[in-house]
């Protein structure tokens, strides 16, 4: 009898062994299973992660480059001077200030024309004068065709005026050189600023159309 109890609880103890064993691995086997899924997860959210923010930065650089583009397009039409340097811009504009547009009717009959000079700061104010006094700063010398349209001779101040001199078309040639020197101080004298509008466009555009820049 009691042997065959010894045998019973051998066989319980056996048995019960097995059973433990066999959930120690069914639990290793799902902790597995469970970590196996997470990683597969993660990686799968870093993919569409990188994903998206490539397609955010290519998104964000093709909306920069329409930016620019339509801002360079906006500019270029909202300047109708585009295209004509800014010395060619001030000569048109100081011309249209000083003598107004009674070049029209000469231009309609080919008959005018813009002849523009520049003088470094030194150059005599009469030319006929060997010992002539000078202008202090750079001058600019603006002309028509003909004698009768007249001419500007000017200094640019660079901030959108002019210091305009009053000079003749012709210089008087007397004996005595104090009546010289007192013309050309004279001009020094009623030197004027002046500011310079923008004007029209178009007008400035006809007189940079018929403009003859000798230096």
């Amino acid at each position: 009898m009691k042997s065959s109890m010894v045998l019973i609880m051998v066989a319980v103890f056996i048995l019960t062994g097995c059973g433990g064993k066999t959930n120690d691995e069914k639990s290793a086997s799902s902790d597995y299973s469970t970590e196996e899924t997470q990683e597969t997860a993660s990686s799968s959210q870093a993919a569409t992660s990188e994903s998206s923010s490539q397609s955010a930065e290519t998104s964000t650089s093709t909306s920069s480059t329409i930016t620019t583009t339509t801002s360079s397009e906006m500019i270029e039409e909202t300047n109708p001077l585009a295209g004509y340097t800014d010395d060619q811009i001030e000569y048109a504009r100081v011309w249209l200030t000083i003598m107004g547009t009674n070049y029209k009717s000469d231009l309609a009959n080919n008959e005018f024309e813009l002849n523009v000079r520049r003088a470094p700061a030194g150059s005599p104010i009469n030319p006929y004068d060997e010992s002539s006094l000078t202008f202090p700063n750079e001058t600019v010398m603006i002309s028509g065709k003909y004698g009768y349209q007249s001419g500007i001779v000017y200094s640019s101040n660079h901030d959108g005026s002019i210091t305009y001199y009053p000079v003749p078309s012709h210089f008087q040639q007397p004996d005595d050189q104090a009546i010289l020197k007192e013309e050309e101080q004279n001009i020094l004298n009623n030197a004027q600023r002046i500011n310079i509008p923008t004007g029209n466009p178009e007008d400035i555009k006809e007189l940079i159309r018929v403009m003859n820049i000798e230096n």
